[in-house]
């Protein structure tokens, strides 16, 4: 029997996370909220018994900075895989509960990362995925709900704690230097809780670390991830000011520059991703 753990790095919501909670809870998980230091107790009075509430050991450290700890909590634990999911996003109710499918599929060797699928999934993949419930290779970067191998997060060097935005993304571009393709699993579903940029989280983070507003931080940000990855993002230009998602990764440009080869994987591409599991050329 594999252990269901899911880690959830939260900020400022305090207040409407004991309905997520219940939702991991009643599928079976064990969950672990990484909350800032100051924030413990409040949560602690919004959410479930049996819930654990982990006090980071610095305050407004950041994203990146929570979901290592996350992995390096697990690590220690001996947690092979776990689920690291976003405070916005939660399992689908009405789909087929296969998030322990991939927890299952996390604690293979050649395996660094998977999401589940949500809406934007059909948007960007087309609509060959409509009747697939498989694993399959993911040519582009989505984040809010993943599974991980937690050793091979680790050897990798663990999300970039230097990083304020994109440390996701980050992952996955490492990851594909490293050998590892990043996968979807098409039989699991999530949904959002609200919408994006609610109070607390980012906005929080942004206001607390002197930036103006949130543009004036991905200005920042973006000029920062773009110095580590120029070869695959967009530079930062007067065109990007003002916008909420002003960088631009070339994920299939990253797969053929740093994984050669990885269509014969895809099968959205004509490949069959059983070769990368079995190791075929």
């Amino acid at each position: 029997m594999i252990d269901r753990h899911v880690f959830i790095p939260s900020r400022g919501r305090y207040k409407g996370v004991g309905k997520l909670c219940d939702v991991w809870l009643n599928k079976g998980f064990q969950v672990h909220l990484s909350v800032e230091p100051h924030e413990a107790y409040k949560y602690s009075l919004h959410t479930p018994s049996g819930v654990e509430i982990i006090p980071l050991d610095a305050m407004n450290a950041g994203i990146a900075y929570n979901r290592s700890k996350c992995v390096m909590r697990a690590h220690r634990r001996g947690y092979e895989s776990i689920i690291l999911a976003d405070d916005d996003i939660k399992p689908s109710t009405r789909r087929a509960d296969n998030m322990i499918e991939i927890l299952q599929a996390c604690r293979h060797p050649k395996i660094l990362g998977m999401t589940a699928r949500y809406s934007y999934h059909d948007l960007c993949l087309g609509p060959d995925i409509k009747d697939m419930d498989d694993i399959i290779l993911l040519s582009t970067g989505t984040f809010r709900l993943v599974g991980l191998n937690v050793e091979n997060v680790i050897k990798l060097g663990n999300y970039d704690i230097k990083l304020e935005y994109a440390e996701d993304c980050d992952l996955f571009l490492r990851g594909l230097k490293a050998g590892y393709p990043w996968l979807i699993h098409l039989g699991t579903w999530a949904n959002s809780i609200g919408t994006r940029y609610q109070p607390g989280g980012m906005l929080d983070f942004t206001k607390r670390n002197g930036y103006y507003n949130l543009d004036h931080a991905k200005c920042h940000w973006h000029q920062d991830f773009h110095k580590k990855w120029p070869d695959v993002t967009n530079a930062h230009t007067e065109k990007c000011k003002g916008k909420q998602n002003c960088i631009r990764i070339q994920w299939q440009c990253a797969y053929d520059k740093y994984l050669p080869g990885w269509r014969k994987w895809s099968e959205l591409h004509g490949g069959d991703l059983q070769r990368y599991i079995d190791g075929e050329s």
